[in-house]
């Protein structure tokens, strides 16, 4: 595993722990709402939904649920750039010593 790898898997490590804080939060319903429905809402609507918090917490919920698969994604990414998991090479060996019958 060379260097730049290494620092690759950790950036996409760092970067799926962050996704599993955020989706933390979006479930905890604390901090700002990172849905299109709120983002794009006009000022009213958004008004009533910060008055009303039950019209938010569906949209809270499917943010949260998306930033989980979004971290999970990037940790088995990490995972993969760290480990050289299913790497072609690996893949080609297994592939000669099944053809040929070679241990």
């Amino acid at each position: 595993m060379s260097p730049v790898q290494m620092i690759i898997g950790i950036i996409f490590l760092a970067l799926g722990i962050g996704a599993f804080v955020v989706s933390y939060l979006q479930f905890k319903e604390k901090g700002y709402l990172f849905n299109n429905a709120y983002i794009w809402a006009s000022q009213e609507e958004r008004k009533q939904m910060d008055e009303n918090k039950e019209l938010k917490k569906p949209y809270y919920r499917q943010s949260g649920t998306a930033f989980m698969l979004i971290g999970f994604i990037l940790i088995i990414d990490a995972a993969y750039i760290a480990t050289d998991w299913l790497s072609t090479r690996k893949i080609k060996e297994i592939k000669i010593t099944q053809n040929w019958g070679l241990k």
